[in-house]
């Protein structure tokens, strides 16, 4: 992004909140809460919005800076509001939010946000939900997680799968992903494994990621080309990261964005799994 698009989202909450914050001080009037609208984005990160991402981090450092001043403050990290704002009958946004990793908050529940967020900042202790953590309130985010969330690669979410006695406890049960890669994985690894299984193996694999990224309404098309479902530069970033860390395949972001099908990409996948393994 440019230098003012990034600028121009960032400046609403760093300037318009510290202005807040300054004139609160100069007026040297108490007040009894000083609640910040900040959003989730700044906890897990936003694709292609790391202005907006990076002003809503501000945001929550600030709530902390005014709470060791020994004054009031929370920041509330909004997650996915579906019924009222920018989401609410907009299909494209909605798509983003997906269940597995979201749960998304009504008006109701938003409002009891806001009264929770003025007991945290209620001088008597015993009002308070979390005095462990006065200064921040996140919300939006599912739990637990599913197994394969993307959220669980990040060691600061891991506490949101919970097992018990080894078996892991999840919001959705087997999603069939891992065997199926499971199953890739032992192909590659055997004796002169056949070329055209072990390519069905990784674009049964491959293709199930793919579905489950671009929320795509049913299994993708192995030979459609992939720009018809929406992989544009961003969604090319993400595939190919998970082609890295889970396959252990380089790829380019052009890879993934000119690939003429899912069965080309994975044709090329397959080729270079059989050099890492040589080598």
């Amino acid at each position: 992004m440019s230098h003012e698009d990034y600028h121009a989202a960032l400046a609403c909450k760093v300037k318009g909140t510290s202005n807040l914050h300054f004139i609160s001080l100069e007026l040297q009037q108490p007040i009894s809460f000083f609640t910040i609208l900040s959003s989730a984005a700044g906890v897990v990160g936003h694709k292609g919005q790391a202005n907006y991402a990076g002003g809503n981090v501000f945001e929550d450092a600030l709530a902390r800076h005014r709470r060791a001043m020994g004054l009031p403050a929370i920041s509330i990290d909004l997650g996915p509001v579906e019924d009222i704002g920018v989401i609410q009958g907009n299909d494209a946004l909605q798509s983003r939010f997906g269940n597995d990793t979201w749960f998304r908050i009504n008006e109701g529940l938003l409002r009891r946000i806001f009264h929770y967020s003025l007991l945290q900042q209620h001088p008597d202790l015993q009002h308070r939900l979390n005095p462990t953590n006065q200064a921040q309130m996140i919300t939006g985010l599912a739990f637990p997680q599913l197994a394969d969330s993307e959220l669980l690669h990040d060691v600061r979410f891991a506490g949101l799968r919970i097992t018990q006695g080894g078996n892991e406890l999840t919001s959705g049960g087997d999603t069939g992903k891992d065997r199926e890669l499971q199953a890739l994985f032992l192909l590659a690894q055997s004796n002169d494994p056949d070329r055209a299984v072990l390519l069905s193996a990784a674009v049964a694999a491959v293709g199930m990621k793919l579905t489950k990224q671009l929320r795509l309404p049913e299994a993708a098309d192995p030979a459609r080309q992939l720009s018809q479902y929406g992989m544009d530069s961003l969604a090319a970033v993400e595939l190919r990261n998970w082609v890295r860390a889970t396959l252990r395949v380089e790829l380019t972001t052009l890879d993934v964005v000119n690939a003429a099908s899912l069965v080309e990409l994975c044709r090329k996948i397959v080729g270079k799994m059989a050099m890492s393994l040589k080598n």
